[in-house]
């Protein structure tokens, strides 16, 4: 790991890193980190991914890890948007050393948040982009929040923290587990990673009232449809989640995968001819034996693609793979982790095989 410093666009410099892979390197993962943390928790993961050929770049906040000056930390001089184009910065940097590599940028928790602006901010900047550990909130919610932030900004200042605040933002997050022994057993299910964030000096601090306020301002951000509208629709994202994140509480909602891993015989969709078409069009008088041959008969002789006409209307011109995900959640009644595999012999098969 590579360390350096960044100005960054609000105050102080950012620590940054960056990961390097031995071989040559096939495309950039930025990564943009949560709140009361810092770009050493990352450590495992980069050198993951630098073993699968990604250079990997991160930064730490402002007021977060190594960027934390003064003893100030949980804060964000300049607010939400300071943030975001000290993530623009580092991006600058890093391409500008590899112009030529596909650039992505995976944002977890506060960091998808920020991400989610940086991708209305900047449209066309990425390539790829992984959210994760993010969540759509009540704007009622979010008002009443900056209200609170507001008042308690006027009591005790910006900088300083507030338990009210703290309460109000994390206070139910452990909730969904039972009985636990840390204030921050909802950030993973792996005990020892739990145990390692507590006993880290540089990680689970309580946010500044500024900071808590610009985090409502950007999620309320996030959510209107005018920044909506300015997003890249072709731009490729993953949503991921915990299957209990509290962030979100998209418990079930984050499965952009159905499945990981499959044979080269699922590649592709079905093309398929809607039989209530040839039954209004084509089959209509004709005896049972005579529209099942008929149908064969059509089927045998259909396009090789049938998309957008009208003998494929209704149907549903989804891959083999999502297909077949659907029909397990059907036969299980789950989709969610610990679904079985289900293998129905012939399902895609031609009804005109003979």
């Amino acid at each position: 790991m590579e360390e350096f410093y960044l100005d960054s666009c609000g105050a102080g410099r950012l620590h940054c890193a960056l990961w390097k892979p031995e071989g040559e390197p096939k495309a950039v993962v930025q990564l943009i980190h949560g709140i009361a943390e810092h770009i050493g928790r990352y450590d495992a993961f980069a050198k993951f991914l630098t073993q699968h050929g990604y250079v990997v770049a991160a930064d730490d906040h402002m007021g977060h890890g190594g960027s934390a000056e003064n003893g100030l930390r949980g804060y964000f001089s300049g607010g939400w948007l300071s943030a975001v184009e000290d993530e623009k910065r580092l991006h600058d940097e890093i391409s500008a050393q590899y112009p030529d590599l596909p650039y992505y940028i995976l944002g977890h928790s506060m960091g998808s948040f920020l991400l989610r602006t940086y991708l209305y901010t900047y449209p066309d900047a990425v390539d790829k982009a992984v959210i994760s550990g993010t969540g759509w909130e009540d704007p009622m919610k979010v008002r009443m929040g900056k209200l609170v932030c507001k008042l308690e900004e006027a009591r005790i200042g910006e900088k300083n923290t507030s338990a009210l605040v703290t309460k109000l933002m994390f206070g139910s997050y452990n909730r969904a587990f039972g009985p636990v022994t840390s204030p921050n057993a909802w950030i993973c299910s792996d005990d020892a990673v739990v145990a390692a964030y507590d006993a880290d000096p540089l990680c689970g601090f309580d946010a500044t009232v500024g900071l808590a306020r610009d985090l409502l301002t950007g999620v309320g951000m996030n959510e209107q449809q005018e920044n909506l509208d300015k997003m890249n629709k072709q731009l490729p994202i993953m949503f991921i989640s915990g299957c209990k994140d509290p962030v979100g509480g998209i418990w079930e909602l984050a499965d952009p995968v159905v499945s990981p891993a499959y044979t080269e015989g699922l590649d592709g969709r079905p093309n398929e001819i809607k039989l209530k078409y040839l039954a209004d069009t084509q089959l209509r008088g004709e005896s049972r034996e005579q529209a099942a041959e008929d149908a064969k008969k059509a089927i045998r002789a259909k396009a090789a693609c049938l998309t957008g006409q009208m003998a494929s209307q209704g149907t549903t011109p989804r891959r083999l793979t999502d297909l077949l995900g659907s029909l397990s959640d059907l036969t299980s009644g789950s989709g969610d982790k610990g679904t079985p595999i289900v293998w129905i012999q012939g399902y895609f098969d031609t009804y005109a095989a003979d």
